[in-house]
């Protein structure tokens, strides 16, 4: 068993089985496609977020795509800015429709459960609100009975309750402009991320990182090569006292390497005979016998 069968069972425990079969428009993958980079790029760049370890568009369950997020440490605890991170990258996949497609669809569905879970436990369960103070609000009622879920006792005023709404309000409104800020300014990495998907359909955490960093999922860049510098321009090298100009492969030539050029011209193992002293003219211009080759 490798770590291929691994990963399967563990999407299939989480998301459902993989539906590669379902029909798909490419409108709607392109839609999902930016969704699910926009979790990507939000939980990257936060601080405090998840480490994103797999995106992928191809279907499982109802899922049209999905992101595996896992936190980079072990850890009992979870702080408010650590909430308020897992809710902007849960917000992410909306934002980025909104950003990148212009209208946005029924996606965000299972983001909005969570993201407003997260909120109202810190509101109403572990008093992060600086409005409403370090209180609790309501009772759980764990039983469950015949016909009903688990309940929720108020035990506050009404006037109580429209705060702990306008609470709710505003950490997620504060959440959505983060996510907001982010995306507009990695619009680049955004556009990336969804049209690499859209090719290779599955991402996992190194393609991510290189993607991100040198814009190829390989990790090779798409930047100048060996034979150029910083800006662009062919490197000059001098071997021996020959110049010979570095150029990277360009319009179909094949780049030159410096071992084609020896040191010394005669030192070639068909070697010429040395022509005498009558037969020997000099370039005009001073350089060498033109056995070199330069581009």
């Amino acid at each position: 068993m490798s770590m291929r069968e691994v990963d399967e069972a563990i999407d299939r425990v989480i998301v459902g089985t993989e539906k590669r079969s379902r029909v798909i428009s490419d409108r709607e993958k392109r839609i999902v496609a930016y969704h699910e980079a926009g979790h990507t790029i939000v939980g990257y760049f936060l601080e405090h977020a998840d480490t994103v370890h797999k995106v992928t568009i191809i279907p499982r369950g109802r899922a049209g795509g999905y992101v595996i997020m896992m936190p980079k440490e072990d850890r009992m605890l979870v702080t408010k800015q650590e909430l308020l991170d897992r809710v902007s990258g849960l917000l992410g996949g909306r934002v980025a429709e909104e950003l990148f497609i212009g209208e946005i669809g029924t996606g965000a569905y299972s983001d909005f459960q969570q993201a407003t879970g997260i909120i109202r436990s810190m509101v109403v369960e572990y008093g992060m609100s600086e409005k409403l103070g370090p209180m609790q609000f309501g009772t759980s009622q764990g039983q469950v009975f015949l016909g009903r879920d688990i309940g929720h006792e108020q035990n506050y005023s009404d006037q109580i309750a429209y705060e702990i709404d306008q609470e709710m309000q505003r950490f997620i409104n504060d959440c959505y402009e983060k996510s907001k800020e982010i995306l507009t300014k990695h619009s680049k990495e955004v556009h990336l991320i969804a049209n690499t998907l859209l090719e290779m359909e599955t991402l996992e955490l190194e393609q991510i990182k290189n993607l991100i960093e040198t814009g190829s999922a390989e990790g090779n860049g798409n930047g100048e090569g060996e034979g150029s510098s910083e800006s662009g321009e062919p490197i000059i090298d001098n071997i021996g006292d020959v110049k010979v100009r570095i150029q990277g492969k360009e319009d179909g030539d094949q780049p030159i390497s410096t071992e084609e050029i020896p040191n010394n011209p005669m030192d070639s193992n068909d070697q010429q005979p040395e022509p005498k002293d009558s037969d020997r003219k000099d370039p005009p211009d001073g350089s060498d016998n033109g056995n070199s080759r330069l581009t």
